[in-house]
C-alpha cells in the first residue's frame, strides 16, 4: 500500500503505553477511546491491506487484511471498548493497560500475515495476564 497503514494492534499498544502517563482525571475516558480508533481503523482499511517490515533477514507481515479478518477484528475490538465502558469505574491504571495490552495482541493474532508476528502477539496475551 502507498499510504500510511497503521496496524489496528499498534493503536492498543500505543495506548497501553501511553495510559499511565495521562491524569487520572481523563484515564477512563482515552481507555475508551483506544479500542474505538481501532475499530474506526478496522472498518476503515480495504481488503486486501498488507503491511510488512524488514527484521534482519525475515519479512514480517505485520497487518494483513481480508474478509474473515476483518469481522474478527471488528468483534475484538467492540468487546474492547465496550468492556471499557463497562469498567469506566476502574481508576487502576495496570488493570487499565493490560486490557490494552491484551486487546492488542488479540488485534495482532487476528492479522497476523505469518507465523512469527501470530508467536509474538499470541505469547503477548498469555503474559499479560500475569501482570
Amino acid at each position: 500500500m502507498s499510504e500510511l497503514t497503521i496496524p489496528p494492534a499498534f493503536i492498543m499498544l500505543a495506548g497501553a503505553l501511553l495510559l499511565p502517563f495521562l491524569p487520572k482525571i481523563i484515564r477512563s475516558t482515552t481507555f475508551i477511546l483506544f479500542p474505538l480508533a481501532s475499530l474506526i481503523l478496522i472498518l476503515s482499511l480495504p481488503d486486501g491491506a498488507v503491511l510488512t517490515a524488514k527484521v534482519m533477514n525475515y519479512e514480517l507481515t505485520l497487518l494483513k487484511m481480508d474478509a474473515l479478518s476483518r469481522i474478527f477484528g471488528i468483534i475484538f475490538a467492540f468487546i474492547a471498548t465496550a468492556g471499557g465502558i463497562y469498567a469506566f469505574h476502574i481508576k487502576e491504571t495496570g488493570q487499565q493497560c493490560a486490557a490494552l495490552l491484551y486487546a492488542g495482541g488479540a488485534l495482532g493474532v487476528t492479522f497476523a500475515g505469518d507465523l512469527f508476528t501470530l508467536f509474538i502477539y499470541w505469547e503477548m496475551m498469555a503474559v499479560v495476564p500475569l501482570t
